[in-house]
């Protein structure tokens, strides 16, 4: 009897241990294949921005709003200031610089800064246009800025802003910010391929 009683329990043991490694082998393929499954899947961020359509962001492929919107923002920032606010201006922009331009636009803002920072001049602009262009990672806003001191308009011409971005992990940088008196063969280009992207 005691044999039986035995080899029953080694019996009972035995489909013990091989459901719990079949249980385990199961667990380990899933896990093989969540992993595999992980590092090849496409990753996607949607973003709520202030455009009227959703922005999606991957990581081998930036969309064309909200490269415009960083843009748009940008300017905005870099044109829009006042001697008062010239530090947080400063900060706001190195923020999104990339690490290969950070120190000559660092030195830059600081030349900015030194001139701009003691007067009472004071910019605004107001937004034209915007283009894009995701293969070579550019964009140019087209302005019209207006220059204060005090409260009395002293200067309104049209600018060109013209941005050159890296796209590295989600990250968009800004590599390169210049500006320039816009000719009017540029201008009308710039807003007709605008309103031609933005039609579509």
């Amino acid at each position: 009897m005691q044999p039986q009683i035995a080899h029953h329990e080694a019996q009972q043991v035995t489909k013990q241990r091989n459901f719990l490694l079949v249980t385990n082998l199961i667990a380990l393929v899933g896990i093989v294949f969540l992993s595999v499954a992980a590092a090849t899947r496409s990753s996607e961020i949607i973003l709520l921005p202030t455009l009227t359509d959703k922005t999606k962001l991957s990581y081998d492929r930036i969309d064309p709003d909200y490269l415009e919107m960083v843009s748009r923002d940008l300017v905005y920032l870099i044109v829009n200031r006042t001697p008062s606010g010239m530090e947080y201006f400063k900060e706001a922009v190195l923020r999104i610089v990339h690490p290969s331009a950070y120190g000559r636009m660092q030195n830059e803002l600081d030349a900015l800064i030194e001139v701009q920072g003691s007067s009472s001049v004071s910019q605004s602009c107001r937004l034209l246009a915007v283009e894009v262009d995701i293969q070579l990672l550019q964009s140019s806003a087209l302005c019209e800025v207006r220059s204060y001191v005090g409260q009395r308009e002293v200067n309104r011409e049209r600018k060109t802003f013209d941005m050159a971005w890296s796209y590295e992990g989600l990250r968009l940088s800004l590599k390169n910010f210049t500006a320039s008196v816009a000719d009017k063969d540029r201008a009308a280009a710039i807003i007709a391929r605008a309103k031609r992207r933005a039609s579509q």
